[in-house]
């Protein structure tokens, strides 16, 4: 019976232990790791031709959190030793062995080395440098570990970043719009010209307008900059650069694109809101008639309203009813508009428009900011 009994303490003894094994296992201790090795490629002494090679092999040992932890590694890269300039490569790897795309190490390249045009890129092989971040997904930040910096000391690469390209879009935002983007005016291409957009826009003393490609706060609007020239218009600049106008009424606005380098500079022209009747309906005259203006209306809701109609158009292609605002040195019809079903259909890049008859002693309403407009 004694010996049962010693039998039993020792079983007990054992269970005792396991479960505390099993506590640790299943309640592990993260800890700051304090080794994370990014291992020197074999061939690391040789030529890296990142034109050529599909990507390069980087491997490590696993950073010691404690316990076998799911890590998620960066690769960082510099072309300074003291990586006091460096880039981190988009994509992410959950392996201690990475494929790195080649693409990528050349597209971060090229802006570490502060080279705008492909002209002044290096033409022989220079080092590039290279460490690895490691982290546990939603652990403290503290817990975030870099490796040892390697060194390719015989990189070619090449200017591998893709050209710039003209915007497709634009939208202007402000408080017309309560600075809500659901609520900007889309601006119009100018038809056949990659870059240049125009609206007629109601500016306001005192009030604020930015324009942006996308319609997002993405840190790609602009007002007040170094990179946008500002004309026809007195201006100052708000606290976080928008335009505040110094006067009111509508202005016919007219953006132009341009690429310099791997930047954007923009021209605003304020130029005066001329509306024109053209061609058939106005008896035939095809040029900007100021006798064919339409009259500007003095609030932000109100009416552009066109001169009487001169003749009856039965809208065929011979005799249809065409409107434009001029923008200088461009063709009038790459920015004519038509009103369809009541509302006013921009041609932008398209072709011809819907023909649309009219009779004469009608009258043309155009409500920009509703986007409406009448024949009457």
């Amino acid at each position: 019976m004694k010996n049962l009994n010693y039998i039993l303490s020792f079983i007990m003894g054992l269970l005792a232990f396991s479960s505390c094994e099993s506590d640790r296992e299943s309640n592990p201790t993260l800890e700051t790791p304090t080794e994370f090795v990014l291992n020197t490629p074999r061939y690391a002494s040789g030529e890296y031709n990142l034109k050529e090679a599909n990507t390069v092999l980087l491997t490590c040992s696993q950073p010691n959190y404690g316990y076998s932890a799911p890590v998620v590694y960066s690769v960082q890269v510099a072309t300074k030793a003291d990586f006091s300039d460096f880039t981190t490569l988009p994509t992410t790897y959950t392996m201690a062995r990475m494929e790195v795309p080649a693409i990528e190490l050349a597209r971060a390249i090229v802006p570490l080395l502060g080279i705008e045009y492909e002209k002044d890129f290096p033409t022989t092989d220079f080092p590039v440098y290279i460490r690895l971040s490691a982290s546990i997904p939603n652990a403290p930040n503290g817990y975030t570990a870099l490796s040892n910096v390697i060194t390719l000391p015989k990189v070619l690469s090449y200017f591998a970043l893709d050209p710039l390209v003209m915007p497709e879009n634009m939208y202007a935002i402000g408080d017309f719009a309560s600075w809500d983007w659901s609520k900007s005016f889309s601006m119009i291409p100018v038809n056949g010209t990659a870059g240049k957009f125009w609206a007629l826009l109601w500016c306001e003393k005192d009030k604020g307008m930015k324009f942006n490609a996308a319609k997002a706060w993405d840190n790609n609007q602009f007002g007040v900059a170094d990179n946008v020239t500002i004309n026809g218009i007195s201006y100052t600049a708000s606290s976080d650069k928008s335009i505040v106008f110094g006067e009111t009424g509508w202005r016919l606005v007219v953006l132009t694109t341009n690429i310099v380098g791997r930047s954007y500079t923009y021209t605003l022209d304020f130029l005066a809101p001329n509306v024109y009747i053209f061609g058939a309906a106005n008896g035939g005259i095809w040029s900007a008639d100021d006798n064919w203006k339409f009259t500007v209306p003095t609030t932000s809701d109100g009416e552009f309203v066109s001169p009487a109609l001169a003749a009856d158009c039965d809208g065929s292609d011979a005799a249809n009813l065409r409107m434009c605002v001029v923008i200088p040195s461009t063709d009038w019809w790459r920015s004519e508009f038509i009103v369809l079903d009541g509302k006013i259909a921009y041609r932008a890049n398209g072709g011809d428009q819907t023909r649309v008859g009219c009779k004469a002693g009608q009258k043309v309403h155009l409500n920009i900011l509703a986007g409406t407009g009448s024949i009457k």
